[in-house]
C-alpha cells in the first residue's frame, strides 16, 4: 500500500511540475509580447495633430495637420 501511495503522490508532484512550467512559459511568452506591443505603441507613426505653435511674428496660433506624430506619455 506505501508503495502504490508513494508513486500516485510522485506521478502528481510530476505533473504539477509539467503545469507550472507550462505557466511560467505562458507568463514569459505574454509578457515578451506585451513588451513588443508596448515598443511598437511609442513609435512614430502617421496622424493627425493639434495644437499651440510659436509664429514667426511672436505670436501662439492653433495649430492642426497631418503628419508624422508620436505619443509622448
Amino acid at each position: 500500500m506505501y508503495w502504490e501511495q508513494n508513486a500516485a503522490s510522485v506521478e502528481y508532484a510530476d505533473k504539477v511540475m509539467l503545469r507550472l512550467e507550462q505557466v511560467e512559459k505562458d507568463i514569459e511568452a505574454r509578457e515578451a509580447a506585451w513588451k513588443g506591443e508596448l515598443r511598437k505603441s511609442k513609435l512614430p507613426g502617421l496622424g493627425v495633430f493639434a495644437g499651440p505653435s510659436y509664429t514667426s511674428a511672436g505670436d501662439f496660433q492653433l495649430a492642426v495637420g497631418f503628419g508624422i506624430v508620436w505619443k509622448l506619455w
